[in-house]
Parts: C-alpha cells; structure tokens; sequence
C-alpha cells in the first residue's frame, strides 16, 4: 500500500516541506486558542478576587490555555505533520522567556496533561 508521499507523488524535499508547512498551520491554531483563552481570562477579569471567585473557571482556562501552548512543542503522531515545532523557533526567547516556556511544558507534562507524583 502506497503511503500519502508516494500517493501524492512528492520528493523527500517537497513532502517535508508539507509536513512543516502543516505543523505550522496547526501549531498556529493552537497559539490562537491560547490567545482566545487569556483574552477571555483578562478581558473577563476573572482574576478579580481570585480564588474566592471564579476558582473553577480560572483553573480550567489555565490548564486549557497551557495545554493548547504545549502542542506544538511536544511530539504527536500523524504522517501529514512534522511530529513538533523544531527547536529554533525558541531561538529568539530570552532566558526569563525560554524558563516560562520550560515550566509550561513541565507543568503540562506533570500536573495538567498528566498526574505524576514526581
């Protein structure tokens, strides 16, 4: 059986340009519902008063937001897109930018996403 390279008769070249070309496109989906999230977080002012209010909210958009932020850096399978972002997007963060990002993906990969112990 013939894979989708094969079956739209594309070069090594050409096929992995698609497959970047399309985790781009759904990591720039992803970075908009983190956007869409915060806005309606700040926006809301749901942190007014928190956590005596709007607790359950909060921590839900937060983890959705975090979530949505760390797929493009995290692998997934799927044959169309390269499986991550490559690291060199991260090229131009400042060390306090790259530290935020590193927790993120920590706290995404212990706490949120996941419930290790560690």
């Amino acid at each position: 059986m013939p894979n989708v390279q094969q079956e739209l008769g594309l070069s090594d070249e050409q096929f992995g340009k698609l497959q970047l070309f399309n985790r781009i496109l759904i990591s720039y989906n992803d970075f908009r519902q983190v956007f869409e999230v915060a806005s309606l977080m700040l926006d809301g002012d749901l942190y007014r008063n928190y956590p005596r209010e709007n607790r359950q909210l909060v921590i839900a958009l937060n983890m959705a937001a975090v979530i949505a932020y760390s797929r493009p850096f995290l692998n997934s399978g799927g044959e169309l897109a390269h499986n991550r972002l490559p690291r060199r997007v991260l090229r131009d963060f400042t060390a306090e930018e790259l530290n935020i990002h590193e927790q993120g993906l920590n706290d995404r990969n212990t706490t949120m996403a996941h419930s290790d112990a560690d």
